[in-house]
């Protein structure tokens, strides 16, 4: 009896039912579909017909893996299993969540490339997506998998390589199949490399890529020297950055899967998933030794850069400085960047609309805080505006009030305990604590209700201090 019983009407759900051996026990079959049934109902699907791609040609089987060990994952409160080829699943469970949200991260990204050049890195997780896998090209996979309810987003980081989307339940054997083959059974295209580049370079040099082009300036002109900018320089756009790319993806990344783990969160019975999750979990081979990742070769430069272009029409100001980054860190990011707008409208007057601040953390290769604040200048000179708020900036001791200081740890902690009920929030809490050591969810209402004003001005005349670069669209 197949998965597809219950449900005669989906034709094509034979080619992407779990094996039979995975749903050997009677409870186990009827909880399976019964998350089917619950998939179905709240999420409708475009049923695929084979117009595009065929699934028959993806791995159906895998050595069988058992679970080894488990235990309470201590960030999130899930549920950890160790799997006996190494590989680590983390599970929560959100009842009602319409979809299961998941990420297999696999431990190596464009950072361990030895001859990375400046502006490759962006390209790398263009590049995955153009792989054909099983036979099917890049389009038709990824086509495939959405008409089945099937989201599949690969992102090639400078610690990892993510694999991540939603999934419906009834549709989680496609997806293991679907991961297992893009590790296995996958290759770079040379032809659509080519197309794509051609594709890509008019992006790039396009009116509505002129944000892009003024952050990557941005971002250039604050270091001196950093290889692994996530910024796309479209002069390497040639056959050996596809070469590169391939030796980093079936070179480093897939061989070592079984040392990657899968976070996925939403509402599935655990039984049914760990007995789909055993017949596929055991196609991640055995990894390879290790060996040894570069740190990235890394400097901010010093001062501060003026830069002029044409697009955007706005003047932006970007800032980085070297600071620890801990659990509070995490939390007063978010109040710096909201502090940071208030005194750059205070501080620009009438002479700036439209004022947007992002502030962030940059883990790798070495932590420290970024700044961004851009805005449309309505009269005045840039250059003495931009410098009216860097002076505002460097002042804050004493210019955060208490007040303001509650307001912004309530904004801080509102977003977080939002998040934290979401499967997306979950998962993005377990990745920061495997991939780079950090824990958010430990005594988050302590560290945010530990910051103090003096806190938020400490960090604001840290930016200050730092490397500036200040752009100046003039709109032609």
């Amino acid at each position: 009896m197949s998965a597809s019983f219950l449900n005669p009407s989906c034709n094509a759900d034979i080619l992407y039912e779990a094996p039979l051996d995975s749903l050997d026990d009677i409870d186990a079959f009827f909880r399976y579909n019964l998350n089917y049934l619950k998939g179905s109902m709240m999420t409708p699907v475009t049923e695929y017909r084979g117009a595009r791609g065929d699934s028959t040609g993806l791995i159906t089987r895998a050595p069988k893996a058992k679970i080894k060990k488990e235990a309470v994952e201590p960030v999130t409160g899930g549920e950890m299993w160790t799997w006996s080829n190494g590989f680590r699943v983390i599970f929560n469970r959100v009842e009602d969540a319409p979809a299961l949200s998941y990420a297999f991260v696999f431990g190596t990204g464009y950072g361990s490339v030895e001859d990375l050049q400046r502006g490759e890195a962006g390209y790398f997780s263009d590049i995955l997506a153009l792989y054909e896998t099983a036979g099917i090209s890049g389009d038709d996979f990824y086509s495939m998998l959405a008409a089945n309810g099937v989201e599949l987003k690969g992102e090639v980081g400078p610690r990892s390589t993510v694999l991540k989307g939603t999934v419906l339940p009834s549709r989680l054997p496609l997806l293991l199949r679907s991961v297992l083959s893009l590790v296995n059974d996958s290759s770079p295209s040379l032809n659509r490399f080519q197309e794509y580049c051609e594709g890509e370079r008019l992006r790039l040099a396009s009116r509505r890529t002129a944000s892009y082009r003024m952050e990557r300036a941005l971002f250039d002109a604050v270091h001196s020297e950093f290889p692994g900018s996530p910024y796309k320089d479209p002069a390497l756009l040639q056959d050996g950055l596809l070469q590169k790319a391939d030796r980093l993806l079936r070179g480093k990344v897939f061989p070592a899967a079984s040392k990657g783990y899968l976070v996925i969160s939403g509402d599935i019975d655990p039984f049914v998933l760990r007995k789909v999750l055993a017949s596929y979990v055991g196609g991640f081979g055995p990894a390879p030794s290790s060996t040894a990742v570069p740190s990235g070769k890394f400097s901010l430069a010093s001062g501060r850069k003026f830069l002029q272009g044409d697009l955007p029409a706005r003047v932006c100001l970007y800032a980085e400085c070297e600071y620890p980054l801990t659990g509070k860190t995490h939390y007063l990011s978010q109040a710096v960047g909201e502090a940071a707008r208030r005194m750059a409208v205070q501080a620009a007057g009438p002479q700036a609309r439209d004022v947007r601040v992002v502030c962030r953390e940059e883990p790798w290769p070495q932590e420290r805080l970024s700044l961004r604040i851009s805005f449309a200048l309505s009269g005045g000179n840039a250059k003495q505006v931009a410098d009216d708020i860097l002076q505002a900036l460097g002042a804050a001791q004493g210019a955060v009030s208490k007040e303001d200081a509650d307001a912004y740890k309530a904004m801080a902690l509102s977003a977080a305990e939002a998040s934290m009920k979401t499967p997306e929030g979950l998962n993005d809490l377990a990745i920061a604590r495997y991939t780079y050591n950090k824990d958010y969810k430990t005594r988050y209402k302590e560290n945010i209700n530990s910051i103090t004003p003096e806190d938020i001005a400490a960090a604001l005349a840290a930016l200050s201090g730092g490397t500036w670069a200040i752009w100046q669209g003039n709109g032609e």
